[in-house]
């Protein structure tokens, strides 16, 4: 199984993996891989600061700004498709994993449309 949850609710010891799916880690945790390939580029993380600075950061600019972009950005890069057919073939086995980033509102954030993309692989995915 995986889950993807905000990086402030996994504990050491609780997943048997767990990749930060972040641009940056200011303080890296031992337990956990920083995975940035499976976030979004700087230009679109740069955007997103600065819907949410002027207070357009919603539900609407999510699915019309971000989410294109997001995909678009994923599907372009063959790294990030390498991760995501790993992640799926951990699930398969039986590996239970947890990606994780900062964000504290799932339904605003890329770690939803990653689970989107292994949901579309056959992954059992649970998304907090």
């Amino acid at each position: 199984m995986i889950k993807t949850t905000n990086i402030r609710a996994v504990k050491p010891g609780q997943y048997d993996i767990v990749w930060a799916i972040v641009r940056s880690m200011k303080s890296p945790s031992s337990f956990m891989l920083q995975v940035p390939a499976l976030s979004p580029d700087w230009a679109l993380f740069k955007t997103y600061r600065e819907l949410a600075a002027s207070g357009r950061w919603n539900q609407q600019a999510f699915q019309e700004i971000y989410r294109p972009r997001f995909v678009a950005q994923i599907q372009a890069d063959p790294t990030a498709q390498k991760l995501l057919d790993r992640l799926a073939e951990l699930d398969k086995a039986g590996v239970n994993v947890a990606l994780v980033c900062f964000c504290q509102d799932k339904n605003l954030c890329h770690r939803s449309l990653i689970a989107e993309m292994l949901r579309q692989r056959g992954c059992d995915i649970i998304c907090e």
